[in-house]
């Protein structure tokens, strides 16, 4: 029996001629068309596709109340083909597992006819999106690599066969991962094509699996929500209404967002992750380890909705590159958004190199950013950041307004905050509306160099760098308090710390309390009502603090170096901008230990006269430091003021061009100037960077 139906299949075989066997394998798989399809049913759910031309049409009947389940051994979209889901109008949520063991490739449409059904895909294999992935369903979408969706408390929908599901009629609660690794979720575009993921107004976007990658891809919801979480573990993404919580035990991966040109996004109007609209949405993102490279993350709102909100939970390290951006930007009359960062390191590194020889005004434009800007007369956004290490090199975290309303506030607490070359915080104003605060809590360092600014338990300013909270020239609003705590602060090479006001608002207070403080190389403190609280405060090489109140209303310094001040060739001085100022202000330097002034200024300048008020254990000045005051008192042992001491009923100084706000603009008829020729003593008027 066996020889005989060998030889028949080899005989068989022989007659077959070049032109009659592509004819038999043509029949053939027109007999059994599961051997090329891309969508292909497991045969366990009742799933049922028919091929109509490049579309599947997706139909079954496996209902538990509102939840149609789905189940396929394969399940592919090409380029220009789609898959369509269709049911009665009772489905409310399509639950599709792929159970064959490969990743699906999704390069064409998933559609759905169920009016308002949300979609649910899942592949614990691996999901990739290509460039012209595309999606037009009316309700939410979900995709997942995860092991199982959890069906209220005790449903199960499993992904694997030879676990038993437990179907429910509960809405679906989790998405449950195994020991495992999980497996990659990918949304991928090239140089000309950028996949959208779109989903209806008001509707939820999520990618929850392995790593995520979105590289020239959109994802986009419109005052809607966007879900992303990268998970390495066994544990459950629980999706609330107002959070994204996952279980304590879970290890998370990494989320990568890239962009090849920014110019792209602009043209098709969207970010790489985006819930942009009139009423503002939600973003929720849960990572191990978050990368941006010249991506897009917007919430900004337009209309007169509730305010919008980007959450990020990291527990690893965050970097923007090269211009990337997050923002939740107020352009209408409703609220700001909020964006709320917690993460182990936060860095803003890099220029977007698409603007490298753009206008030097455009400079900032081109930074990696944080921002919660306000153009219009809604309030602005806040911004809330949680990292031991924030590294802004450069970049910049902004909560300013150009509009009516008022600016939101910016709250940052870390351990160490360093700003470099350009990096920038910022919370002024240039219009009507009031600048916000700055509040910096960090507990081992600030560091600011190269036009810089930043704040953290360290806090050093070098290189132009700066915090401001100032008001421009052209603004009546008022300018920002800020707080900084810190052990260590460090400003160098004219790092600054600015809340003054140049136009017809207030300057804002100023509180520094910290261990140890040095100012050195150009470096300021400038604003309103100053407090500075610490140890030892050391201001050397042209660097000093500057109170500069506007419209007439002196303000004081108050400086207390409980062991040690020392300024050298560095000044302390308090001044109005008008010359019909009726409220004096002054300058209270005071220490329990020893003060020690050599070749610097001590000024307090005002028509209405200016007081100055020094106390220490002991007081050594040099005979070329200079106090200029209406009233002088100085309660130290063994003082010897003859040579160096001037107190005058009118003051000696009119006020000059001190250095400006970097977010300020200039009128030539709000500017005012601030000349001393007889010493160099105050830093130069760096370049103001907008």
């Amino acid at each position: 029996m066996t020889s005989v139906f060998h030889f028949t299949i080899e005989k068989a075989t022989n007659m077959l001629t070049s032109k009659t066997l592509p004819l038999l394998i043509t029949s053939f798989l027109s007999l059994n068309p599961h051997l090329y399809a891309e969508v292909v049913s497991d045969g366990t759910m009742g799933t049922v596709v028919t091929s109509t031309g490049t579309n599947f049409l997706i139909t079954g009947d496996r209902q538990e109340g509102g939840n149609l389940f789905h189940s396929f051994q394969l399940f592919n979209v090409k380029s220009g083909e789609s898959a369509t889901f269709t049911g009665p109008g009772t489905v409310t949520n399509i639950l599709a597992r792929v159970t064959g063991g490969q990743a699906s490739s999704i390069n064409g449409g998933l559609h759905s006819d169920i009016p308002g059904a949300n979609l649910y895909l899942l592949n614990p294999h691996g999901i990739q999106f290509g460039e012209h992935a595309s999606l037009n369903i009316s309700g939410s979408f979900h995709a997942s690599t995860a092991n199982y969706v959890r069906l209220g408390e005790n449903g199960y929908f499993y992904t694997n066969q030879a676990t038993p599901s437990v179907l429910s009629v509960a809405l679906p609660s989790a998405f449950g991962f195994s020991d495992n690794p999980p497996a990659l979720i990918s949304i991928e575009g090239n140089s000309s094509e950028i996949p959208k993921l779109e989903v209806q107004t008001g509707k939820d976007l999520s990618l929850i699996g392995g790593n995520l990658l979105i590289k020239d891809g959109v994802l986009s919801a419109p005052n809607g929500r966007i879900n992303l979480t990268a998970v390495a573990s066994a544990g459950e993404v629980v999706p609330t209404a107002t959070n994204l919580t996952v279980t304590a035990t879970a290890k998370l991966g990494d989320i990568t967002l890239s962009q090849s040109s920014s110019e792209k996004l602009k043209k098709i109007g969207l970010a790489n992750v985006d819930v942009s609209g009139n009423q503002g949405g939600q973003i929720f993102i849960r990572t191990g380890q978050f990368y941006l490279n010249k991506a897009r993350v917007f919430a900004d709102t337009s209309g007169n909705g509730n305010s919008s909100k980007i959450d990020i939970s990291v527990t690893g390290d965050m970097h923007l590159n090269k211009g990337a951006r997050i923002t939740a930007d107020n352009n209408g009359n409703g609220q700001g958004g909020r964006i709320a960062i917690t993460a182990n390191t936060l860095q803003l590194s890099g220029q977007n190199d698409e603007k490298k020889d753009e206008k030097k005004e455009d400079f900032i434009n081109s930074l990696s950013t944080i921002a919660t800007n306000n153009f219009s007369s809604g309030k602005g956004g806040n911004i809330e950041i949680q990292a031991p290490i924030l590294e802004i090199n450069p970049g910049l975290i902004q909560a300013a307004t150009k509009g009516n309303g008022d600016a939101g506030s910016i709250t940052i607490q870390a351990q160490r905050v360093m700003l470099k070359n350009g990096g920038f915080i910022n919370a002024g104003t240039t219009s009507s509306g009031q600048a916000g605060n700055i509040t910096i809590n960090a507990t081992q360092k600030i560091s600011l160099s190269n036009t810089s600014s930043i704040a953290t338990q360290k806090i050093s300013l070098s290189n132009t760098s700066s915090i401001s909270g100032s008001a421009s020239s052209k603004s009546s609003g008022n300018a920002g308090n800020l707080r900084l705590y810190t052990p260590q602060l460090i400003l160098e090479n004219k790092g600054q710390i600015s809340s003054f006001s140049l136009g017809r608002g207030k300057a804002g207070s100023i509180m520094l309390t910290t261990d140890t403080a040095s100012a050195t190389q150009e470096s300021g403190i400038y604003g309103g009502e100053i407090v500075f609280t610490s140890k030892t405060i050391s201001l050397t090489n042209n660097s000093g603090i500057y109170s500069i109140p506007a419209q007439g209303k002196g303000s004081s310094i108050f400086v207390q170096a409980y062991n040690r001040l020392y300024v050298d060739n560095s000044a302390i001085i308090t001044a109005t901008l008008d010359a019909q100022d009726i409220i004096a202000g002054g300058v209270n330097v005071q220490s329990d230990g020893i003060i020690i002034l050599n070749n610097s200024l001590l000024v307090a300048n005002a028509v209405n006269g200016g007081y100055i008020f020094i106390k220490a254990d002991q007081y050594i000045p040099s005979s070329d430091s200079v106090i200029r005051a209406n009233s002088v008192t100085i309660n130290a042992p063994d003082v010897n003021l003859s040579g160096f001491l001037t107190a005058g009923s009118q003051p000696l100084l009119k006020l000059p061009g001190l250095s400006l706000s970097r977010c300020a603009s200039f009128s030539k008829e709000h500017l005012s100037r601030f000349l001393i020729t007889s010493r160099d003593v105050l830093p130069p008027t760096p370049e103001d960077l907008r």
